[in-house]
């Protein structure tokens, strides 16, 4: 199983780097813990987003109004390469 083997990384890091241990801090003692819920379809999209699109999208404009107030540009598994560069060099932006 993955988890097993994500816990003997961990275990092994910790060993070896002990300062990592505590590198984050207690996170959800100092950052809210976005709940998860769907935003609406933004009107300047013509394609209908997914119910989790929708979801992934009210949480980046939560972590937007955070501590970190950024974004991240994220690929798409099996998607393909060429379009995810093609948006890069075009500039492509997203603004809510």
């Amino acid at each position: 199983m993955w988890y097993f083997q994500a816990e003997k990384s961990t275990i092994a890091l910790h060993k070896h780097h002990p300062e990592l241990k505590s590198v984050w801090g207690d996170l959800e003692a100092n950052i809210k813990v976005v709940k998860p819920a769907e935003s609406q379809q933004p009107a300047n999209i013509k394609l209908t987003l997914l119910p989790f699109q929708r979801e992934s999208l009210h949480w980046m404009k939560k972590q937007e109004e955070g501590v970190w107030k950024g974004a991240f540009f994220g690929h798409s598994p099996g998607s393909d390469e060429q379009d995810s560069a093609g948006e890069r060099e075009q500039g492509i932006q997203c603004e809510w």
